[in-house]
C-alpha cells in the first residue's frame, strides 16, 4: 500500500533541480525520523517505510510506503525510483544478535534490485578499547573483541561485498529527540530528579552525536554523486559522562547525581536483563570510548554537523519532558534497581572496582 504526495519543493530563485528522491528504512525509529526530517530540510522527495503510518507520524510531504522491513518486495517498492536509501532499522537491543543481519539481508537484496546506493549508518562496536588522545580514522581495520562489535564487522564486509553501491558513515553514540539508548535515561533520571546511572566511569573522554546532527551529515553523503564506496567518520561533540550529566541536570533544574556502574556490575546484572546484557557486551567502549578522526568528511563537505551541547541538551531534554517516552529507553529498568552504597559494600568483600570502569 503506497500513499503518495506530489510535492514541489522551491527555493527564492524556484523549484529545486538537484532535488533528490530519498528512500529511508525505519523512517519512525530514532536516526530514521532525524534522517527524515533532515532530508526534508534540504528540500528532497522523501519515501518511508513504515509498518504504520498512523503510529509512526510522519509529515504530511512524506509519501510513505506500507510494508515490513524484512519482506524483499516491501523493501524494493520502497526504493524503486530513489537515488538513495537509508538504512535507519534499529530493531530492539535485547534482540539485535539474531533479528538485524535479516533485515540487512532484505536491504542488499533490494539495493541489487532497484541499483539504488545504500547508506548504511556504521557504529564504533567494530574497534577494541580506544587509546586516550587517538582518532581513529576511517583506515583503521576492524579489531572487535564483543559479539556485537563481532557481527557488525561482518555487516559491513557484507555491504562491500555485495556488488552494490553503497556508503557508510560511522557515528559514536547519538543520543536527541526520538532517542532511547544509553545517554536517554539521564535525561530521563533528572526530570524524575533521581540518580543517573552511567556505564563505566564518569571522567573518562567520550564522544557523544546529537542525532539530528547525523541525519544532516547522512543526508549530505546520500546526496553527494562522487561517494559510491566511501566511508566517512562524523565525530560529535567531546566531553565527559560527568560533565555531560551536570548539563543535563543544570537544564533540568536539578543537582546533579550520577553514578558510574563498573563493567563486572554491568555483566552480573545482564544474567538476568537482556539489555544491561548488551551493554555489558560493549562495555569497553565505555571504559576505553573510541574517538573519532572527521578529517575525511571535513575534506568533502566542509564544517562537521555539531550543535553547541547546551542547545542540543535542552531540545533533548524538551522532547523527552513532552513525550514521557512510553517504552524505556535502554537501561531505564536496571536504573531504579542499583544501589549505589550495595555495590560499594559488594565490590570491597570482592576486592573490585566500586564504580567506573572495572
Amino acid at each position: 500500500m503506497r500513499h503518495t504526495n506530489k510535492t514541489e519543493y522551491a527555493t527564492e530563485s524556484g523549484t529545486r533541480s538537484d532535488s533528490m528522491r530519498i528512500a529511508v528504512l525505519g523512517a519512525g525509529g530514532g536516526l530514521g525520523r532525524n534522517v527524515v526530517d533532515a532530508a526534508r530540510a534540504a528540500k528532497h522527495d522523501v519515501v518511508a517505510l513504515v509498518r504504520d503510518p498512523k503510529r509512526a507520524e510522519l509529515p504530511d510531504d512524506v509519501t510513505t510506503v506500507v510494508g515490513d522491513a524484512t519482506h524483499v518486495d516491501d523493501v524494493v517498492r520502497a526504493m524503486a525510483g530513489a537515488d538513495a536509501t537509508m538504512f535507519c532499522v534499529n530493531p530492539p537491543f535485547a534482540t539485535w544478535l539474531t533479528t538485524f543481519p535479516p533485515l540487512l539481508a532484505c536491504a542488499i537484496a533490494a539495493a541489487r534490485k532497484t541499483n539504488t546506493r545504500l547508506v548504511f549508518p556504521a557504529n564504533v562496536w567494530i574497534y577494541g578499547p580506544g587509546r586516550a588522545g587517538e582518532l581513529v580514522a576511517e583506515t583503521r581495520a576492524p579489531a572487535p573483541t564483543s559479539q556485537r562489535g563481532k557481527l557488525r564487522a561482518e555487516m559491513e564486509q557484507q555491504i562491500r561485498a555485495a556488488g552494490i553501491r553503497y556508503a557508510i558513515v560511522r557515528l559514536p553514540e547519538f543520543y536527541g529527540p526520538n532517542v532511547v539508548s544509553v545517554p536517554a535515561p539521564v535525561f530521563q533520571a533528572a526530570l524524575a530528579d533521581r540518580r543517573a546511572l552511567w556505564p563505566g566511569s564518569l571522567d573518562v573522554a567520550v564522544e557523544l552525536v546529537y542525532i539530528p546532527d547525523a541525519g544532516r551529515a547522512m543526508v549530505a553523503v546520500a546526496a553527494a554523486a562522487d561517494c559510491d564506496g566511501a566511508t566517512f567518520h562524523l565525530p560529535g561533540a567531546r566531553t565527559t559522562p560527568r560533565q555531560f550529566v551536570e548539563l543535563v541536570y543544570q537544564a533540568a533544574g536539578r543537582k546533579p547525581r550520577a553514578f558510574g556502574v563498573p563493567r563486572w556490575v554491568l555483566s552480573t546484572a545482564g544474567v538476568f536483563d537482556a539489555n544491561v546484557r548488551g551493554v555489558a557486551d560493549i562495555a569497553h567502549l565505555w571504559t576505553h570510548p573510541i574517538l573519532l578522526d572527521g578529517a575525511k568528511y571535513s575534506a568533502r563537505f566542509g564544517a562537521i554537523p555539531l550543535t553547541p551541547l547546551a542547545d542540543a541538551i535542552a531540545t533533548t531534554l524538551a522532547w523527552h519532558r513532552a513525550s514521557r517516552v512510553s517504552s524505556p529507553a535502554l537501561m531505564a529498568n536496571f536504573a531504579h534497581e542499583v544501589d549505589p552504597g550495595a555495590v560499594h559494600a559488594v565490590a570491597a568483600a570482592l576486592g573490585r572496582p566500586a564504580s567506573g570502569g572495572g
